[in-house]
């Protein structure tokens, strides 16, 4: 097993860290035969997976830049004068090729999502993990509930519009190997792109100054605007999607989604006296990358259970969680709505250039009536996030689905500022 040292605080609240040796526990094997299978389903074809406006986006993106490019690069330099120019051509086209199979794999297979009405299969095990309404069954380890996709996916990281799908376990690998390969492809299509222009717009000085070997590039104003456009687009594809494979990297490295480094965050901002929240999956650098970076385009693992720390266990992150929500219901507020708003993007409008500006892209709006009364949790100067408050006098009812989002702050007053008693502090921590 692998092993590695961690930097732990001394029990004895001093300030020097001591080294605790901890090792590698592989993934404990209770998932059954139909969890498995249910967990390699796919939700929808590949035809409807695209068939949305951040994948045609996309493809529109790739496919303007690499028929622009090759083109051009016919023109600049024709693959039959040389075999390097052949070589330089179906580079290119590779890159093209690997970019949109990678796109597709990670549009079509998704993260894995957890089997509806999924059971551990051991009953002690249920009270350590959350139970999701709306699936109607509880939450796998590192597995989060997705409000677009409407289901719950392994180690989620992010939707990600652009495949209209979730970046999780089974199409980690494919999506950062999208993102490598049109940084590539796009950073030769810009010096196929700027050297094709170039010769044109200098074709003039080139007939009565140049050596007579200079490329004489012959195309229209509008075809060269054209190209001028798609030089502009595949640099910001460069400069946009190196910093997400950035961050994608980042969170490999520390085997994180961008989910469990804001769960870690919370965690250790909840904590006092420089107490640190142990993360159980980071199992090692060179272990961590082994965890995403393998040979098969799927993974072999259900995506159900992971290897962890020795010093934790296989639900220390699922424990912390349901403590944070218990904490933030805790601390949370009860508001009564006075005017109604329509669950919409445009609807926002109504209260102002400021509210519809500043509304959350990244999360999603909910409908609310004058009357009801939700529990907000957070928000922001014009936003507010609440859970609506239920007839039975909870907030969530198991077996139903919870209804929550983002609302204008305007449209609700404060009826109750909720104040934990002690007691409920120290059990939240």
């Amino acid at each position: 097993m692998d092993t590695a040292t961690s930097p732990r605080m001394a029990e004895n609240g001093g300030t020097e860290p001591k080294k605790a040796q901890w090792s590698v526990v592989e993934a404990q094997k209770w998932e059954t035969e139909a969890d498995r299978e249910g967990v390699a389903v796919v939700a929808k074809s590949l035809v409807r997976r695209l068939a949305h406006w951040g994948p045609i986006i996309a493809c529109s993106i790739i496919f303007s830049i690499g028929f622009t490019a090759s083109y051009f690069h016919i023109l600049w330099w024709p693959i039959s004068s040389s075999p390097w120019a052949l070589l330089h051509f179906l580079a290119f086209l590779t890159w093209n090729y690997l970019t949109l199979t990678n796109f597709c794999l990670a549009a079509y297979f998704g993260p894995g999502v957890v089997p509806l009405r999924w059971l551990p299969p051991l009953e002690e095990h249920q009270e350590r993990l959350q139970f999701c309404t709306v699936c109607n069954g509880y939450k796998a380890p590192r597995s989060h509930h997705c409000s677009k996709c409407g289901r719950c996916n392994l180690k989620m990281d992010h939707h990600c519009p652009w495949i209209n799908n979730c970046v999780g376990h089974r199409n980690h690998l494919a999506f950062c190997k999208f993102l490598f390969f049109a940084i590539v492809g796009c950073i030769q299509a810009s010096y196929i792109l700027f050297y094709t222009l170039y010769h044109f717009y200098f074709r003039i000085w080139y007939m009565y100054y140049g050596h007579g070997t200079e490329p004489l590039i012959n195309i229209s104003i509008w075809m060269a605007l054209y190209g001028v456009f798609c030089f502009g687009l595949s640099i910001g594809v460069v400069v946009a999607l190196s910093v997400l494979l950035y961050m994608q990297m980042k969170g490999i490295l520390r085997n994180r989604t961008q989910v469990e480094e804001y769960i870690e965050d919370k965690a250790n901002m909840r904590r006092e006296d420089g107490d640190v929240f142990v993360y159980p999956y980071d199992l090692g650098r060179w272990r961590n990358i082994r965890e995403v970076f393998k040979w098969e385009d799927l993974p072999k693992s259900s995506g159900l259970y992971w290897p962890h720390r020795s010093d934790c266990d296989q639900f220390t992150l699922s424990e912390e969680q349901i403590k944070q929500k218990k904490f933030k219901r805790e601390n949370g507020c009860v508001i009564e709505i006075v005017e109604d708003f329509s669950g919409t993007c445009c609807g926002s409008r109504k209260f102002g250039w400021c509210v519809f500006l500043r509304q959350q892209w990244l999360g999603s709006p909910v409908r609310v009536k004058k009357g009801e009364r939700w529990l907000s949790t957070r928000g922001t100067k014009y936003w507010a996030y609440a859970v609506l408050k239920r007839d039975t006098g909870g907030y969530e009812v198991k077996g139903s689905p919870v209804v929550k989002g983002w609302f204008p702050r305007v449209c609700a007053q404060l009826v109750e500022r909720r104040t934990p008693r002690p007691e409920d502090i120290a059990e939240s921590q």
